[in-house]
């Protein structure tokens, strides 16, 4: 079949299966044709694929679906394809954009920069380019999960080499200032050297063993109540790496998520809580 995508005869890219096992596209089109003999070529080639008329239509299917690839044209009538692009990068940061357009401007390209799209096609194109683009996107965005599985391996073996058992329970300060082995931000005590989270005034089961990172991250937290750090910051001044934005969020988000569940398991109201300021990272929240 000849469709508008530069006159291609539709062929299945070469790829393994498996890259494309059960991968979810996401046509985006006003000329119906042309995205109906893409959307084909796609499930031809192994892919779900679907197609939306409009940019309205898009932010629908994507409300009521999860996909992981959407080919987005970005001259269409009503909703152009830039708002589509900047309403799903911020709702479905996950969505690997591919862009498709025969009208490239300087502000589309600057959009698609904002919005991290995978790749920028110019019309005419063929079917199986458009595939490529595709299959391309996934090979790189498992290769990234890959890279983020592995850091967060090493990094837990790293961190077990530190963990020393514990099973002492904690000794109250008196004092209500911190010192070099217990921090307050009451009623919550972190007490240093045991690793330990735990009320004063105490309570029944009051504690929880923090791992040697976990510790690091609060400690950092804990003196500074209200500052907002970022996942570079907590991974330098807490963990005392330097690492890249991308590394730095593989190993500080898993660190954080565990520490607000720790918190949580205290099932205290009024307890200090970790709160994330989007965009810009974490701070701790004082009891009101």
């Amino acid at each position: 079949m000849v469709i508008g995508y530069g006159g291609e005869d539709t062929m299945p890219a070469a790829d393994s299966p498996e890259q494309r096992q059960s991968a979810h596209v996401l046509v985006v089109d006003d000329d119906l044709c042309t995205s109906y003999a893409l959307a084909q070529a796609l499930r031809t080639s192994g892919f779900v694929a679907d197609i939306a008329g409009d940019g309205e239509e898009a932010l629908r299917l994507l409300e009521g679906a999860t996909y992981d690839v959407m080919v987005l044209d970005l001259s269409m009538p009503g909703m152009g394809g830039e708002e589509v692009m900047r309403i799903a990068h911020a709702r479905w940061p996950e969505l690997l954009i591919i862009i498709l357009t025969g009208h490239a401007t300087l502000e589309s390209a600057i959009t698609a920069v904002k919005s991290e799209v995978v790749d920028y096609l110019r019309k005419p194109i063929g079917e199986r380019q458009v595939i490529e683009a595709v299959e391309r996107a996934l090979q790189k965005r498992a290769a990234q999960r890959r890279r983020e599985q592995l850091v967060q391996l090493i990094y837990q073996a790293l961190e077990a080499l530190h963990e020393t058992p514990s099973a002492m329970t904690p000794t109250l300060v008196s004092s209500s200032r911190d010192s070099d082995d217990h921090l307050y931000l009451l009623p919550l005590v972190l007490d240093l050297q045991r690793r330990q989270l735990f009320l004063d005034p105490p309570v029944a089961d009051g504690k929880v063993d923090l791992s040697e990172s976990e510790a690091r991250i609060m400690k950092v937290l804990m003196k500074q109540p209200g500052r907002v750090f970022s996942c570079l910051q907590l991974a330098q001044e807490a963990l005392g790496e330097q690492l890249d934005a991308i590394t730095a969020e593989n190993i500080v988000r898993p660190l954080i998520s565990r520490l607000r569940a720790k918190l949580r398991s205290f099932a205290l109201p009024g307890l200090p809580v970790i709160r994330t300021v989007r965009g810009r990272g974490y701070f701790l929240e004082e009891s009101p």
